[in-house]
């Protein structure tokens, strides 16, 4: 089974958040990758979170698209140190919940 997020550049937003930061969260794309250990397919939706406004992303997000067990794989991609995160599907399909959690990975870089 695969995640489909319909029109995700609604994902975009611009936050001010209560201690006066800015985050900026914007789509970029749906890639398709070749897992290196296997060399089997997958595709992923990519974002980018920004804080302050500046010049360089703060975190880059990835969340895949096979399901497994009702969860989705979401990489968090803060320099070149990625972590990973299961979330389930009902947490990826609400909007707000998706962006309040991108942003709390954002204020923490």
């Amino acid at each position: 089974m695969k995640l489909k997020i319909s029109n995700p550049e609604k994902i975009n937003t611009k936050n001010l958040c209560l201690d006066g930061s800015t985050i900026e969260i914007c789509y970029m794309r749906h890639e398709a990758r070749i897992n290196a250990s296997d060399n089997v397919p997958y595709n992923l939706y990519k974002f980018v979170g920004i804080k302050n406004n500046s010049f360089k992303a703060n975190a880059v997000f990835e969340i895949h698209t096979n399901i497994k067990n009702g969860k989705v794989q979401f990489n968090i991609w803060i320099g070149t140190t990625m972590i990973t995160d299961y979330l389930p599907i009902e947490l990826i399909k609400d909007r707000n919940e998706l962006i309040n959690r991108m942003i709390a990975e954002i204020k923490k870089s």
